[in-house]
């Protein structure tokens, strides 16, 4: 989040820096001279919105995730499925929920690694925004009633009419 926030930052000054040039290239004059009055009060007003609102953006070294498994292939997929979450809900995980969901899937997945990365790349495949307990047939593919039919004991007779 402060990698987006210093991003849209950086991205504001560029384009006050490019305003200013064109504003500065032009000829002296009553109107210009408005324009730059105009544009120094709205640089100005931008600045302070954006020291108000910087308060709210966490710092990602402030709040540091602690992963509850080591290996790289958890922290490459926990990274896939923040990025799902975002790309597709527009959600962006908050260091309290992180933690929060991190927990959650350590336990669920009685703390084995595989069953959590299975958990994972069940969540992003079915497109689902919450950490749950998937039921064994859906870890597996199946879909309820997927079962194999029993054979019924049901025969016609002849001639029964």
């Amino acid at each position: 989040m402060k990698e987006h926030w210093n991003n849209l930052v950086d991205q504001i000054q560029k384009m006050i820096d490019d305003e200013a040039t064109v504003i500065n290239g032009l000829r002296n004059g009553p109107d210009v001279t408005k324009i730059k009055k105009n544009f120094e009060r709205n640089v100005k007003t931008l600045g302070k919105q954006i020291d108000e609102f910087s308060v709210f953006v966490p710092d990602p070294e402030a709040d540091e995730i602690e992963m509850p498994f080591d290996s790289e292939e958890f922290a490459g997929t926990w990274k896939d499925y923040k990025e799902f979450l975002y790309d597709v809900f527009g959600i962006i995980l908050v260091p309290v929920e992180e933690r929060r969901r991190l927990k959650k899937l350590f336990n669920i997945s009685k703390k084995n690694e595989e069953r959590a990365l299975e958990f994972l790349d069940f969540y992003i495949c079915s497109r689902y925004k919450s950490i749950f307990l998937p039921k064994d047939f859906q870890l597996n593919n199946d879909q309820p009633g997927d079962e194999p039919a029993k054979e019924s004991g049901f025969t016609l007779k002849k001639k029964t009419i």
